[in-house]
């Protein structure tokens, strides 16, 4: 049985808080997943599909900020929307990287 995985990175449930502007407002929402690749924000107010916006991502310690831009892929309204990273500002996507790779070592801890 084939599948129709589109996603080139693993996606890995978790919570962060990311902002981003909607209509010159900062707006703070919560991830429900994240891959190096995008993320699902929880929202009840997607932003349109297609639209570029402007985030910043707040990593627990040691791994800080994470400034990145990317566009809305899919949007459900009252649930949230995809977004697909296009890029990384400075070393935004090695401390992705990072934290990603720590979360999923702390995930293979704790399987029996």
């Amino acid at each position: 049985m084939e599948t129709d995985d589109r996603r080139k990175h693993e996606r890995v449930p978790i919570a962060i808080v990311v902002r981003y502007a909607d209509h010159e407002e900062q707006v703070a929402v919560m991830s429900r997943d994240l891959s190096l690749g995008g993320l699902f924000l929880g929202t009840g107010t997607p932003a349109p599909a297609a639209a570029l916006l402007d985030l910043r991502l707040y990593l627990p310690a040691p791994h800080g900020e994470v400034l990145a831009q990317g566009r809305v892929k899919h949007c459900l309204l009252g649930i949230g929307m995809g977004v697909e990273f296009s890029s990384f500002r400075g070393d935004g996507e090695g401390r992705l990287r990072n934290y990603l790779q720590a979360i999923s070592k702390l995930e293979g801890l704790s399987q029996p």
